[in-house]
């Protein structure tokens, strides 16, 4: 399986097992509430129902770069990463892909209950201390270990459950030119490419690319694809790109 379909299939293993935690929920009785998944994008939030449409769905959404980031960024530096930080989340789980995949489906659905508990007119800090005293008792409750319990026997691929510092160490620089860096993490170090190596990668589409690299940045790669003026580039993560061989 492509890291692109892998990618699919988990953001909507996710909003399955986000579905199933929202519906164990006494809050969430007699509520909609809708789960989806966009992809290409890294909007993943919880919305309320519209003010025009005050009986319309909740909605929680997830994106699928949201995804990609929970599997390879290192030290997650997105809100529930610095939540697994601040409230020893780290310790207790690891920080592994699947640990915080499931405290971002928690941090989500802990938005929907605190919207479902809120006094009509009251207005209160969207991540302030009511609401993590709300995210401490949604994991008192065990919603964040239903949520890994879940996700591991609806996908049980190894690179979930690998502590991603280890899964980020660069592969040896002979080993990455030979093309043999697969599986060594979604987000390979961009010292694994150099100026003039010629590489492919997909678009948001999935279509492949073929070009050369132009120059090294330190969080992407600059690349000029093959037909196309040199004044034009893309600018690439280096977890999407392969080496190719030829020029």
């Amino acid at each position: 399986m492509s890291e692109l379909a892998f990618v699919r299939s988990l953001a909507e293993v996710a909003a399955a097992v986000a579905g199933e935690l929202v519906r164990s929920l006494p809050e969430a009785v007699g509520h909609h509430v809708r789960i989806r998944v966009r992809e290409g994008v890294w909007a993943t939030y919880y919305r309320p129902p519209r003010p025009a449409r005050p009986l319309g769905p909740h909605v929680i959404q997830l994106g699928t770069r949201m995804i990609i980031h929970q599997l390879g960024a290192p030290a997650a530096t997105d809100t529930s990463g610095r939540e697994m930080r601040r409230h020893g989340w780290e310790e207790l789980w690891g920080d592994t892909p699947r640990a915080r995949l499931a405290c971002v489906l928690v941090h989500e659905i802990a938005h929907l209950v605190a919207h479902l508990r809120r006094p009509p007119g009251h207005r209160q800090r969207t991540h302030g201390r009511a609401f993590q005293d709300l995210l401490l008792e949604l994991h008192g409750r065990g919603l964040a270990r239903q949520a890994w319990n879940r996700l591991k026997e609806l996908t049980s691929d190894i690179r979930l459950d690998t502590p991603v510092a280890a899964a980020l160490a660069p592969p040896p620089r002979h080993l990455a030119r030979r093309g043999t860096d697969k599986g060594t993490g979604f987000r390979p170090s961009t010292t694994a490419y150099s100026p003039g190596d010629p590489v492919t990668w997909p678009d948001r589409q999935g279509r492949p690319h073929h070009g050369t690299v132009r120059r090294v940045n330190s969080r992407t790669v600059t690349v000029v694809e093959q037909g196309r003026p040199a004044t034009e580039w893309w600018r690439v993560p280096p977890r999407l790109l392969r080496q190719r061989s030829g020029g």
